[in-house]
């Protein structure tokens, strides 16, 4: 007997939300239940376009006693609870059914998430809530806002198993434009809240919901202000005691106060809830924001040593398992310890095939630009290189890491006789173009036309093209077709200042400093790769009105990252002669004499580098290996001295097999 499920709602004023929330169930939901306390939009009549089970519902200032009329009016064996504003995530519409067929558990939490943070290390607007639950007429909802029905099963049934599902989440849009607006139904709610409290002394789940309410608003220290006290009084046993240890060292952490959320963990935190994960996932986070690099990859360890807890040590983060690996890998990287951090790595990928960061990371760590077979031959071992669904990818970190003709053999597989998209075939010029292959390119950048943004990505590399080769008149006119299409008044200024063609139409801009700094750095990168130092020092002058007068560090960089030693050299030497001597610049000329072979020179400079703060476990191991090179062409020096002594080329050898590698 297939197993029902009823998607309960209640709503208000939702027309801009309801029909992607209700097309999120439709497929999934036997039915929609959907209770309105008093639109005057057009939300009840989108909902009926969805469902003919629409209920009015007179609003009494009582949350609970409205989620509960949709309860007793829903059929299905389980029940999900979702609001206006909200959506099933797609891989949550493809396990509903296998939950509530196959699972043991009496009801269980679902992670309702912020769209804006899936990529944030401690995500501020997530929340773990019990949303899916088995349809028993003794389980309803308590409490008159920020409503909860925990309690009312475990009173019914003790024994409870209650769960949670990786993968399962819904997406709350409101959080963002909440953020901004400040909320108005958070104001109604705390009013709500504060009446409640005023009514019922002493009772420590509306201040903590108080504190909710607080902390979704923003206002950390307010949210500490009621969360603390209610935790010196709350019953150790009290369902909801996770959540608010939880909240309040997200509070500290929010405020700034990191310190007093690692002494919140270790002396209290751990004491409660020793086997939660959520504790070591954010004091492994806050160790690393810190640089207590070794606290953090112990506590990232330990996250990921622990089971998933279900029922009352439920935990948010119980799905970032691949952030978790990619987060030891670069740890791993940071204390050169190369094997293990490409085994995080992997890890991550194995968790979540989408985190792309972590094939990035194994690639960078392969150096695919100088070792483009053995890149290829490694990933071979753990990839299938044919996999179609990979050529995208591996093609564009290809690009990022400067391995042009790999990314393009990935692009040709990725062909195989169907037709590009724009954004491949945009791609396929660059690498063309930086690999040397000039005619081809310039086809492949003038055969874009259709999407605007990449339209402007393939008309400024062909205007840096002919700049290049002096071609006026085509110069011209990829800069009036940047202008046709309505590109950025800040390309548009910046690419007139650089051509020397400035239009006095254009206004001059309070520029966004960052995004002009990365403006000009694709521009100037793009130069450095391929031109020559006297267009260099011509384009600069074009631009100073942006960067300024040199020596500057950006060029330094792009020197240095595109193995122009000798141009680095002399930048890196002109920023110390303007006392310019960070221990980063002190390095990077260090490095940049390596690179022209002068050792002696190199680990002076990465010694004073050391010394001047930047040491890390990465220059302190090359500064090793300095001297172990030092030491090697010394031994060589001697070996060509002496060529009778058959001792000498035994001890190089060794020197040889044990030369670190960095």
């Amino acid at each position: 007997m297939q197993v029902k499920l009823s998607a309960c709602l209640i709503i208000k004023n939702e027309e801009k939300n309801l029909f992607r929330c209700l097309s999120s169930v439709k497929n999934i939901a036997d039915e929609i239940i959907v209770v309105d306390t008093g639109s005057i939009d057009s939300s009840v009549e989108i909902a009926r376009t969805f469902t003919e089970h629409v209920y009015n519902f007179n609003w009494n200032n009582n949350f609970s006693t409205a989620r509960n009329f949709g309860l007793d009016k829903a059929a299905g064996d389980w029940i999900l609870v979702l609001d206006g504003d909200e959506e099933l995530n797609i891989a949550s519409l493809e396990l509903v059914h296998n939950i509530i067929e196959t699972g043991d558990a009496e009801a269980y939490f679902l992670k309702v998430v912020n769209p804006d943070e899936n990529d944030s290390e401690l995500a501020l607007d997530t929340d773990l809530i019990l949303r899916l639950f088995k349809n028993r007429n003794e389980y309803r909802y308590k409490g008159i806002v920020y409503e909860e029905i925990l309690s009312s099963i475990l009173s019914v049934n003790p024994d409870a198993i209650i769960g949670t599902v990786k993968d399962f989440h819904i997406v709350h849009h409101a959080y963002s434009e909440e953020k901004v607006e400040a909320g108005n139904s958070r104001e109604y709610n705390m009013n709500l809240l504060r009446t409640a409290a005023a009514e019922e002394t002493g009772n420590l789940l509306k201040h903590f919901h108080m504190g909710v309410n607080h902390y979704r608003q923003q206002q950390y220290e307010q949210a500490l202000s009621l969360f603390l006290p209610v935790y010196k009084q709350v019953d150790k046993a009290s369902f909801y005691l996770p959540e608010l240890m939880r909240k309040i060292a997200l509070s500290y952490y929010a405020t700034g106060n990191l310190q007093e959320v690692l002494n919140f963990i270790d002396n209290e935190w751990i004491k409660a809830f020793p086997d939660m994960q959520d504790i070591y996932y954010i004091k492994g986070a806050i160790c690393k924001h810190m640089g207590d690099y070794i606290q953090a990859y112990m506590a990232f360890q330990q996250f990921l040593s622990l089971p998933h807890q279900a029922g009352d040590n439920t935990s948010i983060y119980f799905s970032d398992r691949d952030k978790s690996c990619y987060y030891l890998g670069s740890l791993a990287e940071y204390f050169m310890d190369m094997e293990q951090a490409l085994n995080y790595y992997l890890q991550s990928l194995r968790e979540n095939p989408r985190m792309l960061i972590s094939l990035k990371r194994i690639i960078s760590i392969l150096q695919p630009r100088i070792n483009p077979e053995y890149t290829i031959n490694s990933l071979k071992q753990v990839f299938d290189l044919s996999d179609k669904s990979l050529q995208a990818n591996l093609a564009a970190i290809f690009f990022e890491e400067g391995a042009y003709q790999l990314a393009l053999e990935r692009l040709d597989i990725l062909e195989n006789g169907t037709q590009l998209s724009e954004k491949m075939t945009l791609l396929r010029g660059l690498c063309l173009m930086r690999s040397g292959h000039y005619d081809a390119a310039v086809k492949e950048l003038n055969a874009i036309n259709r999407d605007k943004i990449f339209f402007i990505q393939a008309q400024q590399n062909l205007l840096l093209y002919y700049w290049l080769q002096h071609d006026e008149s085509k110069l011209i006119r990829c800069l009036q077709n940047i202008k046709k299409v309505g590109a950025n008044m800040l390309l548009l200024e910046i690419l007139s200042a650089f051509t020397g063609k400035k239009d006095q139409d254009i206004k001059k801009l309070q520029a966004n400093k960052q995004q002009a700094n990365e403006l000009i750095k694709d521009i100037m990168g793009f130069l450095v790769e391929l031109g020559t130092g006297h267009s260099i020092d011509k384009a600069w002058e074009n631009l100073s009105f942006f960067v300024g007068t040199r020596p500057s560090t950006l060029l330094a960089e792009l020197f240095y990252k595109w193995g122009k030693y000798d141009l680095a050299l002399k930048e890196y030497r002109q920023l110390i002669e303007t006392e310019k001597t960070d221990a980063r610049t002190i390095y990077y000329l260090g490095k940049s004499c390596w690179g022209q072979e002068n050792l002696e020179a190199a680990a002076v400079y990465l010694q004073q580098a050391i010394e001047k703060g930047l040491n890390i476990p990465k220059v302190r191991r090359e500064l090793i290996k300095l001297y172990q090179e030092l030491a090697i062409r010394t031994l060589r020096e001697e070996i060509s001295s002496c060529p009778d002594n058959q001792e000498l080329p035994e001890i190089l050898q060794q020197m040889e097999d044990n030369l670190l590698p960095v």
